[in-house]
């Protein structure tokens, strides 16, 4: 991916060592119990090479089929569909309607500056980590990163961050404003967890409700959260978001969830109550469960990436969305 990574058997042992010094800032930015702005704001030097709309969503584990170009309402014509209920009347072909007797739209490529939706769960499950750093800071630098790299690519960059008793709203803006403003409110809402036990007064539905209200067609729409209240009833929510958006799910996990240390007697405590640790054979079924009802969701408009606080999201993210040689910053696929 970087010039400076060769392949060569001699000089494997130094471009190793150079590849983790490269990623030594990166790492700095998914590292603690609470964001920091400069590190966030820092990850810009590491979406030069990524590119959001290079290529095709690859059928790898955990992510669906995706078109390189959204279908969005634009000056370019694209195609003569049976109309999908939200779209534009405005976009209705009228002639082709009469001719087959059923309603048909016209679907445009997306405009240059393509609306990019940060959606950030910073409610209090996400306040916790046992690796290199908590949840909520694994999903606001993830955020950051494909900030960044849409702001490579010209689009406008908004948000949402949603807390436990309160969400904000942020409206896409051009150039580094847009990331910016969202960096900013990941920041506060990070420093707002004080316990992963707080009840949290906002549900993964009203996210998701939240989102279909301030997405517009023919954005795109990134969602980073644990999911773990992700249910039945957000299901038609989260398919009625993708009829007009492109969805990516970011699921945030830590490494603890995946597997226990070895030990028979794992206590956990808040400060006033004291718990022992689920059983690995009861573990076990917890993520791979939730990361099921999730792929089950996916298809043509939502992809899903397995996000796992380990120290190495910065080289996942970059390997996803690297950029072909001879694509500049910017150019569409």
């Amino acid at each position: 991916m970087f010039d400076f990574l060769r392949t060569d058997t001699a000089s494997q042992g130094s471009a190793a060592v150079s590849a983790d010094e490269h990623y030594e800032g990166a790492r700095a930015a998914f590292a603690g119990a609470y964001t920091r702005l400069e590190n966030l704001i820092g990850l810009q030097q590491y979406s030069r090479q990524m590119s959001l709309l290079s290529a095709p969503r690859r059928a790898a584990q955990l992510s669906g089929n995706w078109q390189t170009r959204i279908r969005g309402r634009g000056l370019d014509f694209a195609e003569v569909r049976e109309y999908q209920p939200g779209d534009d009347i405005r976009s209705m072909d009228w002639r082709v309607t009469a001719r087959t007797g059923s309603p048909h739209s016209r679907v445009f490529t997306e405009e240059r500056e393509r609306p990019v939706i940060l959606a950030a769960d910073l409610r209090s499950p996400m306040f916790f980590g046992s690796a290199l750093g908590f949840k909520a800071v694994t999903a606001a630098a993830s955020l950051a990163l494909i900030g960044w790299a849409a702001q490579n690519s010209k689009d406008r960059v908004g948000g949402l961050v949603i807390g436990d008793q309160a969400h904000l709203e942020i409206r896409p803006k051009n150039g580094k404003k847009g990331v910016l403003g969202v960096l900013h409110n990941l920041d506060d809402f990070s420093r707002r967890l004080t316990n992963p036990l707080n009840p949290a007064g906002q549900s993964m539905l009203d996210l998701l409700l939240k989102l279909q209200r301030v997405t517009k067609p023919g954005s795109s729409v990134y969602l980073a959260s644990d999911f773990h209240d992700f249910d039945d009833a957000c299901v038609p929510n989260l398919q009625r978001l993708a009829r007009h958006a492109q969805v990516t799910l970011l699921c945030i996990s830590d490494p603890l969830e995946w597997q226990l240390p070895p030990g028979n007697s794992l206590w956990v405590t808040d400060g006033s109550q004291r718990q022992m640790l689920s059983s690995q054979a009861q573990l076990d079924d917890l993520l791979p469960r939730r990361l099921e009802k999730l792929q089950a969701c996916t298809g043509n408009s939502i992809e899903l990436l397995d996000i796992r606080g380990n120290g190495q999201v910065a080289e996942q993210l970059q390997r996803r969305y690297s950029q072909p040689r001879g694509i500049s910053s910017g150019r569409r696929a």
